[in-house]
């Protein structure tokens, strides 16, 4: 009778710890940028295309999610030290030494990107193994400009803004920025007279990849979002067309994993 008791609490608390990690609130670290399309903050709410896919697998999986903005370089110590519990974006090939060698499990492709050069148009593939000026959003490195294979030196300098650093581009105290080419497109569209000044140098290195969601502590739940990204493939597609990030990457990635380069792959 005792075992039997025993047996059922046990089973009844099973079923009580998995109903609450069922129902509880997930904590994604996203950054604090703007950072459109694929999010920004608006008065403080996370918002714009990954906000809109989250929600879409929260609202059919039964979890409710809390989206903490922090800085870019302030994101990995909070999901290695358990104060968030996923991470995005994020990508294998990213800040490796920021892990003390812990294992993090990543999703399935999130989102598409294209990472690269943008240049004032009067410039545009003009200026290969040349030295440069290039600028980046700090804690993100450009490695495709650093491999050996470049020639020319590169000096490069760090932004908080992203908008302050395609402005410096603009006046010309930068040879060009570093960054993702649909985030910088899409800011310039917000800019008045300076839509078209810049445009992305395809013939200087870049880099393209996707974005994933990773943790520390939850694989079953990345395993639960892999089930739901395969099973609606087409509602994804359908989001990624809407915000104007489908189809960026192609053959010929500089990477496997791709990334925002915040660390080379090798």
């Amino acid at each position: 009778m005792v075992k039997n008791v025993i047996g059922i609490l046990a089973i009844a608390w099973g079923l009580l710890l998995a109903s609450a990690g069922r129902a509880g609130t997930l904590v994604v670290g996203v950054e604090q940028l703007d950072y459109l399309p694929y999010y920004t903050l608006e008065n403080g709410e996370y918002v714009g295309y990954s906000r809109q896919l989250f929600d879409a697998f929260a609202e059919d999986s039964g979890h409710r999610i809390e989206y903490r903005p922090l800085p870019v370089e302030r994101l990995y110590r909070a999901l290695l030290e358990g104060t968030i519990d996923f991470k995005f974006p994020d990508n294998p090939s990213w800040r490796k030494e920021l892990r003390e060698e812990r294992t993090l499990t990543y999703s399935l492709d999130i989102a598409p990107f294209l990472d690269g050069v943008m240049v004032r148009s009067q410039f545009h593939g003009r200026q290969q193994d040349v030295p440069l000026r290039i600028g980046t959003i700090r804690g993100f490195s450009p490695w495709p400009l650093l491999l050996p294979t470049r020639k020319g030196n590169i000096d490069i300098s760090e932004n908080n803004s992203l908008l302050g650093l395609l402005r410096q581009v603009l006046a010309g105290r930068l040879n060009g920025a570093y960054v993702n080419v649909a985030v910088a497109t899409n800011l310039l569209a917000r800019i008045a007279d300076v839509s078209a000044a810049l445009v992305f140098d395809e013939s200087l290195p870049h880099n393209r990849g996707h974005y994933h969601v990773s943790t520390l502590n939850h694989p079953q739940l990345i395993g639960e979002l892999n089930e739901w990204l395969v099973n609606n493939r087409d509602r994804v597609g359908e989001l990624q067309e809407r915000w104007g990030i489908a189809g960026v990457v192609r053959a010929g990635s500089l990477s496997e994993h791709g990334g925002r380069s915040e660390e080379a792959p090798f």
